[in-house]
């Protein structure tokens, strides 16, 4: 389940370039908020959420802002090695995710540096 609040142990403004870029942009902030805490993720997790952020933009751009749960999943889970930042058989964590890609929903979050990395409540 996606949590709309997360408590971060560091702050994004004082990290590395990556992190910065993905808090500055809403859209790779989402997926990150939505999917780091309950996925396991490497060392291109960061550059995944921008890239997959930039597809689902042109995506949505090209269909007039529509997007289905299939093709969130699609592009999340079947892209550039880069851009797989879920399985391929999380179509209900796609549906569960959509209202926040979209913009329907928000993930506020907190920056609380002597806390756990993150968690999902205030």
């Amino acid at each position: 389940m996606i949590q709309e609040f997360a408590v971060l142990a560091f702050d994004p403004k004082k990290e590395n370039y990556e992190i910065k870029m993905v808090f500055s942009d809403d859209l790779a902030r989402a997926l990150w908020l939505a999917i780091r805490p309950s996925h396991m993720t490497d060392q291109h997790f960061e550059n995944g959420c921008l890239k997959c952020a930039e597809i689902i933009r042109r995506v949505m751009k090209s269909q007039i802002g529509s997007l289905t749960p299939d093709q969130l999943l699609s592009i999340l889970s079947l892209g550039e090695r880069e851009c797989k930042l879920i399985g391929t058989g999380e179509l209900d964590f796609a549906a569960e995710l959509l209202p926040f890609v979209t913009g329907e929903k928000k993930i506020e979050f907190e920056v609380r540096e002597s806390e756990p990395l993150i968690r999902g409540e205030p």
